[in-house]
């Protein structure tokens, strides 16, 4: 996974949409807890047109679906879930400016939760913090 420092993120993220911008730097805070990859965001950005919030949705929307995809085809638990916990956010990300109405809305919402459970599922670091609960080391 590639991590981007904070001073980065103003330069890196290519939206010349002020509120794309916002909302690209904010689905790159979750990469330091495997929630986004910086290349993976800048690219999906950098595909996004202009103030086209429909453009947005669609390019989050199949960031998010090939990120899950790719998770599907994993065989290893915790890349399976780091791939998953990004699919989630991505998702978050694609239906943030859906109009209330949009009925995309309730798929999306879903979809994200439900690969962020599975992310999380897969996360070993969880099994280890039951195992200590319930042995106490």
């Amino acid at each position: 996974m590639t991590h981007i420092s904070e001073s980065d993120m103003r330069s890196t993220v290519p939206s010349r949409t002020p509120t794309f911008h916002l909302e690209a730097v904010r689905a790159l805070w979750s990469s330091p807890f495997d929630g986004a990859d910086s290349g993976e965001v800048v690219s999906a950005v950098s595909r996004v047109r202009p103030g086209d919030f429909e453009s947005w949705h669609r390019q989050w929307d199949h960031l998010a679906t090939t990120t899950w995809g790719r998770a599907e085809r994993l065989n290893d638990p915790v890349s399976r879930g780091k791939a998953l916990l990004r699919a989630s956010n991505y998702m978050r990300t694609a239906e943030f400016y859906l109009a209330s109405g949009d009925p995309r809305r309730v798929d999306c919402a879903s979809r994200s939760r439900t690969w962020f459970d599975a992310g999380l599922a897969h996360e070993v670091i969880f099994d280890w913090l039951s195992t200590v609960k319930e042995t106490g080391r």
